[in-house]
């Protein structure tokens, strides 16, 4: 055999070792969480009364897009076929998300609690993702980075949803 042919041999069984497949699981949980959230950012955005909160949420949605495909391509590259779906969680929760904005009267606050919920949420999912020790070397700085940001916008979050706070909000968390 000749030695390109080898090299060759040896890229596809690298492609499919058992560290690029636990690799690829881990981003696809990943992804499949990223994808859940820019559903839900393209929902938040499309009822939000305020236009800078509409204006935030589609960034904020375009970010987990770009964030997705930097992922879906590295899972390409492990040799694996990247997750395209939300998973079944995120699923259900846009049902609920839905009727909640649908009821509920003042939009504005609805979504910014939301979206405390779901940075803590995708934080976990990084988080979880990061502890496996699955994550490609190269990859974990992108991880970290966008668990650093959703961090950041959890807290601002909570800043604007203190200041949002209907009068007759009842927060049975006592915060």
């Amino acid at each position: 055999m000749d030695k390109d042919l080898m090299i060759q041999e040896q890229a596809v069984l690298e492609d499919h070792s058992e560290a690029n497949e636990h690799a690829s699981k881990v981003l696809n949980r990943v992804i499949a969480k990223s994808i859940n959230s820019s559903k839900e950012f393209l929902t938040f955005s499309g009822k939000a009364d305020s236009t800078a909160l509409f204006d935030l949420c589609m960034k904020l949605k375009h970010r987990r897009d770009d964030f997705i495909l930097a992922l879906q391509r590295e899972v390409v590259s492990l040799g694996a076929d990247p997750a395209t779906e939300q998973n079944f969680a995120g699923w259900v929760h846009s049902g609920w998300l839905k009727a909640r904005l649908a009821v509920e009267p003042d939009s504005d606050f609805v979504i910014v609690s939301e979206v405390i919920r779901e940075e803590e949420s995708m934080r976990m999912a990084l988080e979880d993702a990061l502890k496996s020790g699955d994550v490609p070397l190269h990859m974990r700085s992108a991880l970290e980075s966008e668990m650093a940001f959703s961090a950041n916008l959890r807290n601002t979050m909570e800043d604007i949803k203190a200041k949002l706070k209907p009068e007759d909000y009842v927060d049975v968390h006592g915060k």
